[in-house]
């Protein structure tokens, strides 16, 4: 996982496509011959649509409409190789796939967030060097801060003095990975699957997935308090969807993400009187200029100088002000 812009993530949707071309590769490394090499499976004649051993789900199973292309080294065209360069070619195969997965575990272990506060600590523009530097990319990174504390596993939360370990979604993720490793074996063996068995799997997949969401929702580690919940519940009922919100402390922007419910626009900036920089004061001009009505939410408990805070109660008007537990404020301006 590469720390990049949203280009990356539009790619997501081609990645079960793309994963495909992998096939023959993984049924290299099942099939017992030996007469080729994983270079040859790609060459005209090595797809054919006909079902092998490691085809998952048979046509009566499923539907005699969809088309599976497999591997077949018998119908590989180009020269045999030999017995070494074929275990090598499977060998290397292998532990490629190998450290991809394990470079990807580590990349879903560490939130992004956490990993630029780690970067911020030795580099002075962690975005940019994190994409251009080796030694501050995610690949090394990763492993370098990855500790108890810092995992972002939901069914895992590590602090300093507790662990909680959420044992029903484990259960539940468990028991649905050996049903279809059950499923899986018995494709393997040349056995005959029930459609009723497919159905069953998906929708316990199905069923898992809102479960766990459901369990997720109140991750202590999103952030957010009390004083943030009820300052949601006061913008979703009375916040119109031609209004804009600002949220003037940007580390509560993941609990915002998982949390509101409202229609308006919201943005996350700084608190930080450093960064109340001439891009930061434009947006806010603009969004002044843009909405007639600004909600601005901020953390009053925080002593600190808030020149944001400073600069709309100068431009602006404020219209209602609500305080919260533990210092929490929203305050609605009118710009016009």
């Amino acid at each position: 996982m590469f720390w990049t812009n949203w280009a990356a993530r539009f790619l997501a949707p081609t990645l079960p496509f793309l994963l495909l071309l992998c096939a023959p590769l993984l049924e290299l490394i099942l099939e017992p011959s030996h007469d080729v090499s994983p270079f040859t499976a790609f060459r005209a004649g090595s797809f054919t649509p006909h079902v092998s051993s490691f085809t998952l789900f048979r046509t009566s199973s499923f539907t005699p409409h969809v088309l599976r292309f497999t591997f077949h080294p018998s119908r590989c065209s180009g020269q045999a190789v030999s017995r070494f360069t074929f275990h090598v070619s499977r060998f290397t195969f292998a532990i490629l796939a190998l450290i991809s997965f394990l470079n990807a575990l580590a990349g879903v272990s560490i939130h992004s967030l956490t990993y630029r506060l780690a970067l911020f600590k030795v580099s002075e523009n962690p975005d940019w060097d994190a994409i251009f530097q080796s030694a501050l990319s995610p690949l090394i990174g990763h492993w370098q801060i990855l500790k108890p504390t810092n995992l972002e596993f939901a069914w895992l939360r590590v602090t300093l003095d507790a662990i909680q370990v959420d044992w029903i979604a484990i259960a539940s993720t468990v028991g649905v990975i050996l049903f279809a490793l059950y499923m899986l074996a018995r494709v393997l063996r040349g056995e005959e699957m029930p459609r009723v068995a497919t159905r069953i799997n998906l929708a316990l997949a199905v069923a898992l997935t809102l479960i766990v969401i459901a369990r997720y929702a109140n991750d202590p580690r999103l952030g957010g308090n009390d004083g943030y919940r009820r300052l949601l519940e006061t913008v979703a009922q009375k916040a119109a969807a031609q209004d804009v919100l600002i949220l003037n402390d940007d580390a509560h922007a993941r609990y915002f993400f998982s949390t509101n419910r409202a229609r308006l626009k919201w943005y996350g900036l700084s608190r930080d009187p450093a960064r109340w920089d001439a891009p930061t004061q434009a947006l806010v001009t603009r969004l002044g200029q843009t909405y007639a009505r600004v909600w601005f939410a901020y953390d009053g408990a925080v002593d600190a100088p808030n020149p944001m805070r400073d600069w709309m109660a100068e431009h602006w008007q404020a219209v209602q002000r609500l305080t919260f537990e533990g210092g929490v404020t929203l305050v609605l301006y009118a710009t016009r």
